[in-house]
C-alpha cells in the first residue's frame, strides 16, 4: 500500500481528478495573489506576502482582508485537502502558498493524456525539501539580518548622523558611566545635550555626505532616529541605562568595546564609495569643532571629557580602521 503523499495529496490520481485539482489550485492562486501562476521561483517568492514569519500582524491582517470569498464548489473540494495545501483564513476564504505552488508545478508537468497521474517518490522528496528550505530561509531571515547589521555587513550602511553620534561619544571619552553623556529627555538640560552631541553628529554627516536632507527628528536625542539607529546596529556595544541617582539616562560606549566599535565604524564607512580618507578626517574635524563650540555650556554638568591629545588618537584610529577595511574590500573585489 502506497502511504506516500505530496503535501496530503495521493501520489496516484485519476486524470480527471488531477485536471480538476490543477484548475482549483490555479483558481485559488489567482484569488490569493491577484494573478495567475507564472514562473515557479518568482511565485515561490511571492508566497512571502502571507507566509513570511517576519510579517507584522497588522500587515498580515490588512492583506487577508483583501482576500475574496472562495467559490463554494472550490471551497468544499479544497477544504478537505488539509492545512498543508490550503489555509482557511475564515469567512469561507482559502489561501494557498508554497506547497500548493510546488504541487501545481508537478501536476502540470504530467502527460494529460494518461489515464492516471503518478507522482514519483523522488518528486515528493524534492518538493518537500524545497518547501523546508524556503521556510528555513524565511525563518532565519531576521536572525541573519540582525547578525549582519551588528557585524557591519548588512545591506544598508549605518546612517551618517548615527556614525557621527558614536564618534562624538568616543571623542568625548564617554566610555564609562562616570564619563557618560546624560540624556535628560525633554528637559532644558536635555535640549542642551541635543545641541552639543547631535549638532556635532550632523556636521559630521553633512561633511562626509554632501547634499543629504535633514529631518527635524534627527536633532533629538530622545525619540530621535540617530540614537535608535546606532543602538540597533551596535546593540550591547552602545549602552543607555538609567542613572542610579537622578532622572536621566547614561549613554556611553563601554571601554571594553571601544576597539570593536572603531573597527565597526571603519568597516561601515569604507562601504561608502564616495568617501575618501581626507573627507573622513574633515568630517571628524567638523564634528570636533561643533562639539567644542557648545561644550562650555555642558562643562558645569561635568559631561565634557574631551581632550585634544585623545581626540587626535581616536581620529587616527578611526581613519586607520577605515583604511584597513577599504583595502580588504578592494582585495575581495
Amino acid at each position: 500500500m502506497n502511504n506516500i503523499t505530496l503535501f496530503g495529496l495521493p501520489t496516484v490520481l485519476a486524470d480527471l481528478e488531477a485536471a480538476l485539482l490543477i484548475e482549483d489550485l490555479t483558481h485559488l492562486w489567482q484569488l490569493t495573489y491577484s494573478e495567475l501562476p507564472g514562473d515557479l521561483e518568482a511565485d515561490l517568492s511571492t508566497c512571502r506576502k502571507f507566509f513570511d514569519p517576519s510579517l507584522r500582524g497588522f500587515t498580515l491582517r490588512q492583506r487577508l482582508s483583501d482576500i475574496e470569498t472562495t467559490p463554494t464548489s472550490v471551497y468544499q473540494r479544497m477544504h478537505k485537502k488539509g492545512v498543508s495545501l490550503v489555509v482557511d483564513v475564515g469567512e469561507n476564504r482559502l489561501i494557498v502558498g508554497v506547497e500548493a505552488r510546488l504541487a501545481l508545478g508537478i501536476l502540470r508537468s504530467k502527460n494529460p493524456n494518461e489515464d492516471h497521474v503518478v507522482i514519483a517518490k523522488q518528486e515528493v522528496m524534492e518538493a518537500e525539501g524545497r518547501a523546508l528550505q524556503l521556510y528555513r530561509t524565511w525563518c532565519m531571515g531576521k536572525l541573519i539580518q540582525t547578525v549582519g547589521l551588528s557585524a557591519g555587513t548588512g545591506k544598508e550602511v549605518l546612517q551618517a548622523p548615527s556614525v557621527g553620534l558614536v564618534i562624538a561619544l568616543l571623542i568625548n571619552r564617554s566610555t564609562t558611566p562616570e564619563t557618560a553623556i546624560i540624556d535628560y529627555g525633554e528637559s532644558s538640560e536635555g535640549a542642551l545635550i541635543d545641541r552639543a552631541i547631535h549638532h556635532a553628529a550632523i556636521r559630521f554627516a553633512e561633511t562626509i555626505a554632501s547634499g543629504r536632507k535633514k529631518s527635524s527628528s534627527e536633532h533629538k536625542l530622545t525619540g530621535g532616529y540617530i540614537l535608535s539607529e546606532a543602538r540597533r546596529r551596535l546593540a550591547h556595544r552602545l549602552v543607555t541605562v538609567p542613572q542610579q541617582e537622578g532622572s536621566g539616562r547614561l549613554l556611553y560606549v563601554p571601554a571594553q568595546y571601544q576597539d570593536e566599535v572603531i573597527r565597526f565604524i571603519g568597516k561601515d564607512l569604507a562601504r561608502r564609495p564616495q568617501l575618501t580618507e581626507a573627507k573622513l578626517r574633515d568630517g571628524i574635524a567638523e564634528l570636533v569643532r561643533s562639539f567644542r563650540a557648545i561644550a562650555e555650556e555642558l562643562a558645569y554638568q561635568s559631561m565634557v571629557h574631551e581632550r585634544p591629545a585623545d581626540t587626535i588618537k581616536v581620529t587616527d584610529r578611526i581613519v586607520s580602521a577605515y583604511a584597513d577595511a577599504h583595502v580588504e574590500q578592494e582585495r575581495a573585489q
